[in-house]
């Protein structure tokens, strides 16, 4: 049965069958942004939803998926397939969206879309939390008043990528704790922290993503 909370997103990104996702995926409303669809072989199971121009997905994608529904849109649109897989996921109101084949790959363009999308949607829509997962990577968008929890499962380098100035940034749980620092645009002091436990990040003012390297 699908749990409308958690709602998965496959992009057509850089994907690896990560324990904790499989786990997401046994349960989860399950998107498809048109070639994404590849993913759900990895993961062994069948989308609840098609969506995109399918510009990207072969004949023999849509001859082994036949029965899933299909939202399709013009190939001319204004908007990305993963752009709008996500505005549909976010119809549910759901706790939390996982978007995988999000990050890494060949076209840096469109990792960095879909991070400035999450992060985007995430000051939109303050009660939900966004996870981009890709090329052994995972990214939390932070945003201000909104504590992020980083389990050492997601991984054991922590990096919080600024995408503006940064005010009372805090982080717990690190081999190299911070405690309401500033922190400037482009600046790398906050590159390459180790999680040593639950970590914890919060954000007084300002924009930025939380990037995780995944364990092997």
């Amino acid at each position: 049965m699908t749990n409308h909370e958690h709602i998965l997103i496959l992009l057509d990104g850089t994907a690896h069958r990560e324990p904790w996702i499989s786990d997401i995926a046994k349960q989860a409303y399950i998107i498809a942004a048109d070639g994404g669809i590849r993913h759900a072989d990895l993961l062994g199971v069948r989308p609840d939803l098609w969506i995109g121009d399918f510009d990207s997905s072969s004949v023999d994608m849509h001859e082994t998926y036949p029965e899933i529904p299909k939202s399709e849109y013009a190939a001319d649109k204004i908007k990305s397939d993963g752009e709008l897989a996500i505005e549909e996921a976010l119809s549910f109101n759901p706790a939390q969206i996982t978007l995988l084949g999000a990050l890494g790959g060949e076209r840096t363009d469109h990792s960095l879309f879909n991070i400035l999308g999450a992060l985007r949607f995430a000051h939109q829509h303050p009660s939900c939390k966004f996870v981009l997962v890709g090329d052994r990577q995972t990214a939390m968008p932070l945003v201000p008043g909104k504590r992020l929890e980083i389990s050492p499962r997601h991984g054991s380098i922590l990096s919080i990528v600024p995408f503006s100035q940064l005010h009372g940034l805090t982080i717990t749980g690190v081999r190299w704790p911070l405690n309401s620092v500033e922190v400037e645009l482009g600046s790398t002091h906050t590159l390459s922290n180790v999680i040593d436990s639950q970590a914890h990040v919060e954000l007084a003012g300002g924009l930025a993503i939380a990037i995780v390297q995944i364990k092997d």
